[in-house]
């Protein structure tokens, strides 16, 4: 988050990833993760946003986790 500017090409053609085709319209390929928003002290109260990117448009959506 503190990175100025990030490049937007590939060094690998998706090698790491068992050499995935490339996508070539939205919403062909997404990546989805949890974030922990906050804590509380003893553990039990957490609160989690769902992260959701589009890898051909790089279009980011969170959706919070009641």
């Amino acid at each position: 988050m503190y990175k100025s500017k990030t490049a937007r090409v590939r060094c690998d053609p998706l090698e790491s990833r068992g050499n995935l085709e490339p996508v070539t319209k939205f919403g062909e390929r997404i990546a989805s993760d949890f974030v922990v928003v906050s804590k509380s002290s003893n553990g039990m109260n957490e609160s989690y946003v769902q992260v959701v990117c589009d890898e051909y448009s790089r279009f980011i959506s969170a959706f919070p986790r009641l």
